[in-house]
């Protein structure tokens, strides 16, 4: 299975979590091990996961579990990067798979709570998804120096963590402040 790779974050300091979209199906597929993934599995650091990267995973098992339908069970020891998408086309695919709300991502199992939305264990259609909005987001830092984007979705303002490892310093705690600043510009 290939996948151009369109998400790359941050979990516990040394583990990270990858996710791409299969061109075929143009479904989110992430990539799981019996373990956690490791964060010289990406390109910075010898490996081959990285933004844009079109990479073969092999072989591949669906393991998913609603919400988590996306899972797929490869073997990181054979996988491949094949190359990068163009930009223009990487762009192109994002835009064919963005839906604009939330509920046509995660579907109707999707509950407001606060500025926030939640999915209960065992529901859902969906953990991961593109969305695009009408207005342009910000992202902010919370009271635990945490990067969170606020945005509209169904008239309420949303506040949504954001675990891209671009928005951290290789520490994986620590917030790139500058590039944050220039994103928001």
């Amino acid at each position: 299975m290939r996948i151009f790779v369109n998400h790359l974050t941050r979990m516990q300091p040394g583990y990270i979590c990858v996710a791409g979209i299969d061109p075929g199906s143009q479904k989110h597929i992430r990539p799981v091990w019996y373990g956690r993934l490791t964060r010289d599995l990406l390109a910075s650091e010898g490996g081959v996961f990285e933004i844009g990267a079109e990479i073969d995973l092999g072989e591949v098992e669906w393991v998913g579990e609603a919400p988590e339908m996306e899972d797929h069970r490869f073997n990181r020891w054979r996988v491949q990067a094949v190359g990068t998408c163009v930009p223009a086309e990487y762009w192109g695919l994002l835009q064919q798979v963005a839906r604009t709300s939330l509920h046509a991502i995660f579907g109707p199992a999707l509950h407001p709570y606060g500025n926030r939305y939640a999915v209960a264990r065992g529901e859902g259609d969906a953990s991961l998804g593109c969305l695009k909005l009408a207005a342009p987001p910000q992202l902010t830092l919370d009271a635990f120096d945490k990067v969170r984007l606020l945005f509209r979705n169904d008239d309420r303002t949303v506040s949504a963590p954001v675990t891209d490892l671009r928005l951290y310093e290789a520490d994986q705690q620590t917030p790139r402040r500058t590039l944050i600043e220039r994103l928001n510009q």
